[in-house]
This record gives structure tokens, C-alpha cells and sequence, in this order.
């Protein structure tokens, strides 16, 4: 279990590594060489084919497949996702409670993928 202050201190490139992990990906490791984050997809059985992972923090598109994670987990997930629209630029919030497991989580971001990567990782391996 991680605590909300480990994740929130988690850099970019460790916020992408565990959530490819609590995705599915395999053997997901930091290639300095290509400067890609690589792993095994989920969806290949050939642990010799690596690809890279998504940006979950910074893809609007790849951190909405977080969402999707939770909501397939439990489809009675409850989140919301605000800014605060009085400021040009200001953290985002991802809040959500999951039913089935009693977990709450929230977390916050300067931009949307961070947020929902954050929350994702506090509700799938999180301390309730």
C-alpha cells in the first residue's frame, strides 16, 4: 500500500511506471538510452516485444484509460474532476470514491493527466 504523500512526492517518470504496472504492463522499466518508459502490453503474450508505455500524466487520452480501469473495476465509481476557473493556471482535482472496496481517493495536479494518474494509483494500491 502507498500512502497519498508518497504519490503526490512520486516523479513523473515513477508516476508512469506504477500506474503501467497497476495497468497490466509488464517488466516496465526507464530506458535511458531511448528515454522511453518501455514495457510489456498487457494485451501481448511476448515478453521479448517491448513497447512503449503511455504518458498517462501528460495524455489527456492515455489518463482517461485510467479512468476507464476504475470504472470497469467498479462500475459504480463516483469522481469528479475540477479546477479552479477563477485562476488561469491552478492544481486540478480528481476525487472519487469506489463502492465495492470503500476506497476514497483525491488527488491533485497542476494539469488533468497528473491528477487522474495520481488518484488512479491512490485508488488501486492506495491506503483507504
Amino acid at each position: 500500500m502507498i500512502t497519498r504523500d508518497e504519490v503526490m512526492a512520486m516523479t513523473d517518470e515513477e508516476l508512469q511506471i506504477k500506474a503501467a504496472g497497476l495497468m497490466g504492463w509488464t517488466g516496465v522499466f526507464s530506458d535511458k538510452r531511448s528515454q522511453y518508459i518501455l514495457g510489456g502490453p498487457p494485451w501481448m503474450d511476448d515478453d521479448d516485444l517491448l513497447k512503449p508505455v503511455p504518458d498517462y500524466h501528460n495524455d489527456i487520452t492515455a489518463a482517461w484509460k485510467l479512468v476507464d480501469k476504475l470504472i470497469e473495476i467498479d462500475s459504480d465509481v463516483e469522481f469528479s474532476i475540477t479546477h479552479d476557473t477563477l485562476r488561469e493556471v491552478g492544481p486540478w482535482y480528481m476525487d472519487g470514491w469506489m463502492p465495492a472496496s470503500d476506497t476514497n481517493f483525491m488527488a491533485s495536479a497542476e494539469t488533468t493527466g497528473r491528477a487522474i494518474t495520481r488518484a488512479f494509483i491512490l485508488a488501486m494500491d492506495g491506503e483507504a
